[in-house]
């Protein structure tokens, strides 16, 4: 399902609170997860982006 580049970098930033991995793993989603593309929320907050990577884990583990 996954291409080989997003899978080095969803192995590379799955643990990565920074803006910049959660852009990256969000663009990656958005690609397979419809709903995702209705979340606007901009990953300002580290407790926002924190949370949201934590659920991005769960969503990788259930699509691997």
């Amino acid at each position: 399902m996954f291409t080989e580049i997003e899978l080095e970098v969803i192995n590379r930033l799955r643990y990565d609170y920074t803006k910049t991995a959660y852009k990256q793993l969000k663009a990656i989603r958005e690609k397979y997860d419809e709903d995702e593309k209705k979340n606007k929320n901009c990953g300002c907050s580290m407790a926002v982006r924190k949370r949201w990577i934590n659920d991005f884990n769960e969503w990788y583990e259930v699509q691997k």
